[in-house]
């Protein structure tokens, strides 16, 4: 009996010698990187599989040059500010914007940023891109923002609405653009943001992203974990059933068919027929996820509270 227990301890010490807290739950294919802060991050974006970024509160910038395995610190120049969304034009030029009307602007890949002047002090909440030099920013009190030298200078575009705007997003290869809002409203643009219409989408819950596959196609994500989808430019819109209740922060589809949603309490949702059903995929972090970011087909990111950077290479 003795020699038996000897022999089933040791079994149990090499089973788990291997373990370590960044292992995901079986068939989830993610991982946690450390970020190196505790700052709650707000958005990421990459330029390919290597280089990327995330910002967040405190002027949080980081950088990796290695697909997220080290990240560093960049100076934003700011005094605190918390940024809410960053986005690239290219391999150099980039945006994030923020708090009170900030907008920060690098011409070197990210490690300088310089402050631009804009016409507004109200917290800007999500930014996106037409071409190479004109880039359009969403915010708070129906505030939306337009620059065509990529990012220096800014003008303020008329908007239909006094509303909270909480995420933008472009229709790839178009000048289309769409913007969701509190109260489950959406706004459309069909000549790169100059003129702005209202859509309705039938529900009054907010809505904190925006995603179009392709010019019918668009998705949007929010409270009461509400995802809605059209599939006529947004003229009409369905609820999809989500499985959860959890605040949806971010939305995704890396083709026609399969898409991700992230939220609150590490959620994250996937779909692989067109937001017919979704699954919830086992994840290693109970903390609010804001956004999640794709390059390509097999590399994905998703960013949130406490310094919170997760990845996947098989999603």
């Amino acid at each position: 009996m003795f020699r038996y227990s000897i022999v089933l301890l040791a079994f149990l010490i090499l089973s788990c010698k291997d373990v370590t807290i960044n292992d995901p739950p079986p068939d989830s294919g993610w991982y946690i990187q450390n970020s190196g802060v505790s700052a709650n991050l707000k958005s990421v974006f990459f330029l390919d599989n290597l280089t990327g970024f995330a910002v967040g509160n405190n002027s949080t910038i980081l950088k990796t040059t290695d697909g997220g395995i080290n990240w560093q610190p960049r100076n934003s120049g700011l005094s605190g500010q918390n940024l809410y969304s960053v986005i690239f034009t290219g391999n150099n030029n980039g945006v994030a914007v923020g708090f009170n009307g900030t907008v920060i602007k690098t011409t070197d890949e990210g490690n300088t940023w310089n402050i631009a002047n804009t016409p507004v002090n109200t917290l800007l909440t999500s930014v996106t891109f037409t071409d190479q030099t004109t880039l359009i920013a969403a915010g708070y009190q129906g505030v939306i923002i337009k620059s065509t030298d990529s990012g220096s200078n800014w003008f303020s575009v008329t908007t239909p609405t006094s509303l909270d705007l909480l995420g933008i997003c472009r229709v790839p290869n178009s000048s289309e653009l769409y913007v969701s809002a509190v109260g489950g409203n959406i706004y459309y643009s069909n000549d790169g943001g100059n003129f702005w219409f209202t859509i309705y989408s039938g529900i009054t819950d907010n809505l904190y992203s925006i995603y179009f596959h392709d010019t019918f196609t668009g998705y949007s994500c929010g409270q009461n974990g509400r995802v809605i989808k059209t599939t006529n430019s947004g003229n009409n819109w369905i609820t999809l059933n989500s499985g959860t209740n959890y605040v949806l922060s971010s939305v995704y589809f890396k083709n026609n068919q399969t898409g991700y949603v992230v939220g609150d309490y590490g959620t994250i949702i996937k779909s692989t027929n067109g937001g017919l059903t979704w699954t919830k995929i086992q994840t290693v972090t109970s903390n609010y996820l804001r956004k999640i970011f794709f390059y390509g087909l097999n590399y994905a990111w998703a960013v949130g509270e406490n310094g919170t950077i997760i990845y996947s290479n098989t999603p």
